[in-house]
């Protein structure tokens, strides 16, 4: 059954086979696969029966007037827990891929999850699960095509962090970790106080989710994003993003 699951593995998320229609039953699901591989997105469409929906979640315009291809800068791999799971045991297909902006000091986790039995199926996802999260940090979860955000978690909560998620037969998602920073904000003051010195109740905790709306928005951004307390207790936030659209950041 190892080998069965491989090849489903292979077929979901492979850039090598060609076509990839945006009109039939499983057209969302194998974008979502598509989205997340790393590999190049080809759509081999009849002429005149296009899904625009779909191509736009793919997407995004730049101010060239061309199109970009949100596509993760890393290739994408069936997560370690999931690489014995057998067909029978009805488990989500977890595949997992990370996106890193100019530096190291940022990253997206995403987990394309796709529920490839015969019926609905929920699951509670652990963090841990996730590419590339670390002990020490903080983040949230944004859901695509649902755009719900899960409150901060991290690997050292003393709950165990979870993601819960229900898929219906043929269903898929796609769940995207963002790090979380905090700061202190206190208007009319000039000093910045550190995130050290007070309790977690007077923290305002930010992430930049990327583009919403969008499959994997996450790797629109290109930059390394970045948080500045100003003196009169101001927060100012840049970050550089590769096409238009609405950024989503996460404020708590």
């Amino acid at each position: 059954m190892v080998l069965k699951y491989c090849n489903l593995f292979y077929a979901v998320t492979s850039a090598n086979i060609p076509k990839s229609q945006t009109s039939h039953p499983y057209s969302s699901f194998h974008a979502a696969a598509r989205c997340i591989s790393g590999g190049p997105i080809y759509i081999t469409d009849t002429p005149g029966f296009h899904n625009l929906q779909l191509i736009n979640s793919m997407t995004a315009p730049t101010v060239n007037s061309t199109t970009r291809i949100l596509r993760p800068n890393s290739i994408a791999k069936c997560i370690e827990q999931g690489v014995y799971t057998a067909y029978e045991e009805e488990r989500f297909l977890k595949i997992g891929t990370y996106h890193t902006g100019s530096s190291a000091d940022y990253g997206a986790s995403i987990l394309g999850v796709f529920n490839v039995s015969e019926r609905a199926l929920a699951e509670l996802v652990p963090l841990r699960e996730f590419v590339g999260v670390k002990p020490g940090q903080e983040y949230v979860v944004r859901a695509y095509p649902s755009e719900e955000v899960s409150p901060s978690m991290g690997l050292d909560d003393d709950e165990f962090p979870l993601v819960d998620l229900r898929l219906e037969e043929k269903g898929w998602g796609i769940l995207i970790a963002v790090p979380v920073q905090s700061f202190i904000l206190r208007a009319n003051t000039t000093t910045a106080a550190s995130a050290h010195e007070v309790d977690d109740g007077n923290k305002t905790h930010i992430a930049i989710l990327g583009l919403l709306h969008k499959m994997t928005g996450a790797a629109a951004v290109v930059g390394t994003p970045s948080m500045q307390l100003q003196a009169n207790g101001r927060l100012e936030i840049s970050t550089t993003v590769k096409a238009l659209g609405v950024l989503g950041i996460y404020i708590s």
